[in-house]
């Protein structure tokens, strides 16, 4: 079942060129003659990309270790100590649990910062990436090739994955695209 958000009953509003797409997506100019490329500056760009994005994955995948770690070193310190709520402390008789509070929680920031920071990244990276995957696998031979797709997905929130349009409609636009496999 496909359904869709309010924006359907409107009529699709088409660039006016590969340059307008680009910035509203928020993919970098350079690539506005994409289609132009020659096939092995296409395949490498694609490599440093892929590589890039499933770099990010690791480091994110680190992180998030690394979060749960100091989650984890965090209860036991509440455990071990007989701590239920941090706010039940006083701050004069537990001012050494308060300052392993400050310091659980200035360590947790930091993490989610740096995760943050890493998802924008790897976001960054994947949609000039699913570009370039259209372009190799044949889904996208030319800029119109990439409006039909959004043309086609406009207001679809959901659907199901096995539904047909999700099999002719390129990566950009594919709620269901993964980077894998690798391509080249």
């Amino acid at each position: 079942v496909t359904t869709y958000s309010g924006l359907r009953g409107l009529p699709y509003k088409e660039p006016e060129s590969i340059e307008e797409w680009l910035e509203k997506i928020g993919i970098a100019q350079a690539y506005a003659t994409v289609f132009t490329w020659e096939t092995e500056k296409v395949h490498s760009e694609y490599e440093e990309l892929f590589d890039r994005v499933e770099a990010s994955t690791e480091r994110i995948n680190s992180i998030s270790s690394e979060f749960q770690q100091i989650s984890q070193v965090r209860l036991e310190y509440m455990q071990k100590n007989g701590i239920e709520k941090w706010s039940d402390l006083d701050s004069g008789d537990d001012a050494e649990h308060l300052a392993m509070k400050e310091k659980f929680s200035e360590d947790i920031r930091v993490i989610n910062s740096k995760g943050n920071n890493l998802k924008k990244v790897r976001s960054e990276t994947t949609l000039p990436l699913a570009l370039l995957t259209g372009i190799i696998d044949g889904s996208y031979t030319n800029f119109d090739s990439i409006i039909d797709d959004e043309r086609r997905t406009q207001g679809i929130m959901s659907t199901n994955s096995h539904d047909l349009l999700w099999q002719v409609i390129g990566p950009i636009h594919n709620a269901y695209w993964s980077i894998y496999p690798r391509l080249v």
